[in-house]
């Protein structure tokens, strides 16, 4: 059984004959039994040019026709339309043709003879069938291979975040001890100071004040002993803001394990702000209003860090298209407990997704990017977890003025789901 269709199937008949064409609308008026659309050509050369132009479910295809016949006829078809199945009707008995025919993909070969309504139907059917499995075989291959990406990546990024860690304890080690020291070296500056200061009266002319006092002048004393330890200060806390970002990208590249866990998702939030900062610093700034109650959720941490970077990489993306000097890019993320579930919305101040295609942003594989720029996957693979793995839902709000995108998730309980 072909399942609901919205939509007729389209099929494209490539036949010259007007008795076969007659004949082989009447089959499938009576062998189909849903709703068709049928476009005939008895030529092959405007077929070429409608597949390029039109895409359809289903080609019947008569190998002889005035400008070309034989095994030509299937292949230059067959790379005009890769991905629809291709039924050939032939009144030649030619066996090797058939198999050749077949072996290169050809959904079934039948001879205009034998040919029945209902065996014209059935073929229709398997061959949609079958593409359709086929179809979702290749979308799960490249999920496969997307995520052994991703799990390379992240091995990777653990990696690079655990070799990082080392020098920069190395680094904060000295950057403390300096600190100490400069503080300790102010004030025996200040000591010798004052002892010069209590000595200049009696000995105005001494050598060794003449020389503290162009030593001061020369290095300007003053001035170091007021921004060093600022500018030591600062430097410890850019130390540990760049610690709190290798914490947060180990725990982002983490392998989930088998079971959920307990995950705070004020926690969850700051870890892929950490990392979301090098996304969004050149189109928009992150803004984080976090749960009062900090509840937390049971699940898959690495997978749901994954899930916001993803929406919020899609918010960014949204901003940097309205590229005006004037729109400053805002994303904000809340999270507030509401009942037993916690709700997480991302807002972006972007144009909106557009009404014509906000119906199908879930869908695997579709983007509006341009090729290269997206494979139109993170959205249908965030869905995926957030429902399948987490029993939560994601959904948005969208209009002219930006979009939302609400995250629900169940708030952890002693008990597994």
């Amino acid at each position: 059984m072909i399942p609901d269709i919205a939509a007729p199937i389209r099929i494209l008949l490539i036949e010259d004959n007007p008795v076969d064409a007659k004949l082989v609308s009447v089959y499938l008026k009576h062998g189909l039994r849903v709703p068709h659309e049928v476009s005939q050509c008895t030529e092959l050369a405007p077929a070429l040019t409608l597949l390029k132009n039109q895409p359809v479910e289903v080609i019947l295809l008569d190998l002889s026709l005035p400008d070309c016949s034989g095994y030509t006829t299937f292949t230059m078809v067959r790379d005009a339309a890769p991905d629809a199945p291709i039924v050939v009707l032939t009144g030649s008995e030619d066996e090797a043709l058939a198999v050749q025919a077949i072996q290169e993909g050809a959904q079934d070969y039948l001879l205009k003879s034998s040919l029945t309504a209902a065996m014209l139907g059935r073929t229709i059917r398997y061959g949609i069938e079958r593409r359709r499995l086929q179809d979702g075989l290749r979308q799960r291959d490249r999920q496969l291979h997307t995520a052994h990406k991703l799990e390379a990546v992240g091995q990777l990024a653990a990696g690079v975040a655990h070799e990082i860690n080392t020098p920069l304890q190395f680094i904060g080690d000295n950057l403390r001890f300096t600190m100490d020291q400069i503080t300790a070296l102010v004030r025996a500056l200040d000591t010798c100071s004052a002892v010069m200061d209590a000595e200049r009266p009696s000995h105005p002319r001494s050598p060794h004040i003449t020389a503290f006092d162009t030593f001061v002048k020369e290095c300007d004393l003053g001035f170091l002993r007021e921004e060093l330890p600022r500018a030591l200060s600062e430097s410890a806390s850019g130390l540990d803001h760049i610690k709190e970002i290798v914490q947060a990208l180990k725990r982002v590249a983490m392998t989930d394990g088998a079971l959920p866990v307990s995950v705070s998702v004020n926690q969850l939030i700051a870890d892929a702000m950490a990392v979301a900062q090098g996304i969004v610093k050149h189109c928009a700034r992150i803004d984080h209003i976090p749960d009062p109650a900090s509840s937390s959720i049971r699940g898959f941490p690495a997978s749901l860090i994954q899930v916001l970077l993803d929406i919020v990489s899609n918010a960014a993306q949204a901003i940097q298209s309205l590229r005006t000097p004037a729109h400053v890019g805002v994303i904000t993320i809340t999270s507030a407990t509401t009942g037993s579930s916690i709700e997480l919305r991302i807002h972006d101040n972007g144009p909106g997704i557009p009404p014509a295609v906000a119906h199908r942003i879930f869908e695997p594989f579709f983007t509006t990017k341009p090729v290269g720029q997206g494979s139109g996957q993170s959205l249908a693979i965030a869905r995926a977890i957030i429902v399948n793995d987490h029993g939560g839902d994601l959904t948005f709000e969208s209009d002219d003025t930006g979009t939302t995108f609400i995250v629900r998730l169940p708030l952890w309980t002693s008990q597994p789901p």
